[in-house]
């Protein structure tokens, strides 16, 4: 039997950028064909290796990435980290809007009682950093009395969201409109995602709503391999930047929403640290009531960050461990 070890070249299998696959071609061709000599970029054998070279830069990448992507510890995408976190268990920490109080005032002239609708909109003054005031909205109605009376209401960070009105339950007692976004229509796939259109969106104030006679709301769930076929669920998963996506199942862990039904959701923008401010730092009513303006505003509060995706790095295994545990 010959001997082929001495005949074979060694590979150097750690090789896998461009000009370590150009190299090892032309070594290559040297030694299969020794007549071709010419290595001027001009010439067609040199473009085909240089083009070769270039696609096996790029699925070497793709294959590192790949590799990466597969581990938490070394994951670089928060998309990953996030679905190692889903299978560990783990559910990371959504962004939170401050929350804090406004009292009006109306004014001595005032004759009637002023009601302020729930979603009314308070703003701070102009902030540099932000380039924009900073909104909240009421929580509840409350009314005003006339002639120098006073109310607080529980205020909240962050704007509604939403281009269009959702009728609810139309014909019924329970008959109820909603501020929603169209996220567009179901192509009756597997597993089909629909970003929301505005950011920071907070992850844990989505509604989901599908159907166009009779709309149906779905329901928020951490994990969809809880979840049977036919139910209507749907994950909310939230990039650093507030970009929130919301994913249905794959009708065997998840209902699909059927084809060409439209998809509707409902949600807040905001949150984050950048709402907690300081007493009486809201002072103008978004659209002006006549006879009421703002008296004081208490501090605003609770405000915080998704949970980064190096916290989440950390944090997933302790919980995992925790479960193992017990």
């Amino acid at each position: 039997m010959a001997d082929l070890t001495s005949s074979s070249p060694a590979i150097d299998y750690t090789a896998k950028d461009f000009s370590s696959f150009r190299q090892a071609m032309l070594d290559h061709a040297a030694r299969v064909y020794p007549e071709w000599s010419g290595r001027n970029t001009a010439d067609f054998g040199v473009l085909l290796v240089n083009l070769f070279a270039y696609m096996g830069d790029i699925l070497s990448y793709y294959q590192d990435s790949a590799a990466r992507e597969a581990f938490l510890e070394t994951a670089t995408q928060r998309s990953s980290v996030l679905a190692h976190a889903a299978l560990l268990g783990y559910t990371p920490a959504a962004a939170a809007a401050s929350t804090g109080s406004v009292t009006f005032v109306t004014d001595s002239t005032q004759p009637t009682d002023v009601v302020i609708p729930a979603g009314t909109q308070v703003t701070t003054a102009f902030i540099e950093s932000l380039d924009a005031p900073l909104t909240f909205e009421t929580d509840v109605a409350v009314t005003v009395p006339a002639q120098g009376g006073t109310a607080t209401v529980s205020v909240t960070e962050g704007t509604t969201a939403g281009s269009q009105t959702l009728t609810l339950n139309a014909g019924t007692a329970t008959e109820a409109l909603v501020l929603v976004d169209s996220l567009g229509t179901s192509d009756g796939t597997a597993s089909q995602s629909f970003t929301l259109p505005a950011a920071p969106a907070l992850g844990d104030s989505v509604r989901v709503f599908v159907g166009s006679d009779v709309v149906v709301e779905w329901q928020g769930t951490n994990d969809l391999l809880t979840a049977a076929a036919t139910d209507r669920v749907f994950t909310v998963n939230s990039s650093d930047t507030g970009i929130v996506t919301i994913t249905f199942g794959d009708g065997t862990l998840g209902a699909i929403p059927d084809l060409a039904v439209p998809v509707y959701a409902a949600y807040r923008v905001g949150g984050g640290v950048r709402g907690n401010i300081d007493a009486n730092q809201v002072v103008d009513i978004g659209i002006g009531i006549a006879g009421l303006y703002i008296a004081s505003s208490s501090a605003m509060t609770g405000g915080r960050e998704a949970e980064s995706t190096e916290s989440i790095r950390t944090n997933a295994p302790r919980r995992s461990v925790r479960r193992t545990a017990r």
